[in-house]
């Protein structure tokens, strides 16, 4: 099953063990210039880190979670973030597929690959709980049987990586992504937020969070209303914002040549963005389902693809 859906790379990571050491959080002394031309401005020193950092969000560096029981949250820091004096960088804020956890593995590997051949830079992540359990699929909503996964991921996560980590402050610089059942709440939470969300990057999600099973999640999550379970997909979501709504915005769109579950629904949702106002990329993984290679060549393609937005690569001749 790990294999075929591709959505964690071992046994502890799909049972949401993580095998990580805790997190120590650097200082809060970041140097804030104009990121938007961080990729010039910047100059390592001779003694940044080869590889970023991956820990666990636990214990005094935990996550509030509110009203929801998420699992300990994950953070990768590029090498430019483990410096003295480091710059202020981009947010990327990501949730794995179901089953799975929010093991930090593939896109840590994709952001290395990434800062490798950039000075060190890279968005700070944080890889976030939406499903509670493997076996639990919240559908990216508030509701009183799964508990607030949307206010945990909307609101106390940012909070508390504005407070904590050396971020830049100015939305558009913040990322929501996903693989799959994340990739599906990204598209959600990236088209009904967009003021918390500057840009939204969808690996192979479903095309509406609860596709999978559209009865039991009208009636675990919607309490039995099919019309507020139809309100809050993405293509309806985005069709209803207002003009301008997304001036600014780019929205990534990935899936496998192979994937005919999944696939189909991201076409269907990036032409939506496209005609609600979003700059729109897509990316096909040539040859390849819903699978870990699929979501590996999406990252490789995505993150470099959304750098010069976040002013971590110049912009496309």
């Amino acid at each position: 099953m790990n294999t075929s859906y591709g959505v964690t790379h071992n046994l502890a990571a799909i049972l949401g063990v993580q095998a990580l050491d805790p997190a120590s959080l650097p200082p809060q002394d970041a140097v804030v210039g104009d990121p938007a031309t961080l990729y010039q401005t910047w100059e390592p020193p001779a003694d940044m880190p080869a590889k970023g950092s991956v820990s666990a969000l636990t214990g005094s560096t935990k996550i509030p979670t509110g009203q929801y029981a998420a699992r300990d949250a994950s953070l990768y820091l590029p090498p430019a973030a483990q410096v003295a004096n480091p710059p202020a960088l981009p947010l990327l804020v990501f949730m794995m597929g179901q089953p799975g956890s929010p093991d930090p593995t593939a896109l840590a590997k994709a952001l290395d690959a990434f800062a490798a051949k950039n000075k060190g830079l890279a968005p700070i992540a944080i890889v976030v709980d939406q499903l509670t359990a493997p076996d639990r699929d919240p559908t990216c909503v508030d509701s009183s049987k799964y508990g607030a996964v949307a206010t945990y991921i909307n609101q106390l996560v940012p909070q508390w990586a504005q407070n904590n980590l050396n971020i830049v402050k100015d939305h558009r610089y913040w990322v929501i992504g996903g693989f799959s059942n994340g990739g599906s709440c990204a598209a959600y939470y990236g088209a009904k937020y967009p003021d918390t969300w500057g840009q939204m990057l969808d690996v192979m999600g479903n095309e509406f969070p609860g596709s999978e099973h559209v009865d039991q999640t009208v009636k675990d999550v919607y309490n039995g209303n099919a019309g507020a379970f139809q309100a809050n997909k993405p293509a309806v979501i985005m069709a209803a914002a207002a003009p301008g709504s997304y001036a600014g915005h780019t929205a990534i769109f990935t899936w496998g040549s192979e994937d005919k579950t999944y696939g189909p629904g991201q076409l269907a949702n990036s032409k939506a963005a496209a005609a609600a106002g979003f700059t729109v990329l897509t990316h096909i993984v040539e040859g390849a389902g819903h699978t870990g290679e699929a979501l590996d060549g999406s990252l490789a393609w995505a993150i470099p693809a959304l750098a010069p937005t976040l002013g971590l690569a110049a912009p496309a001749s």
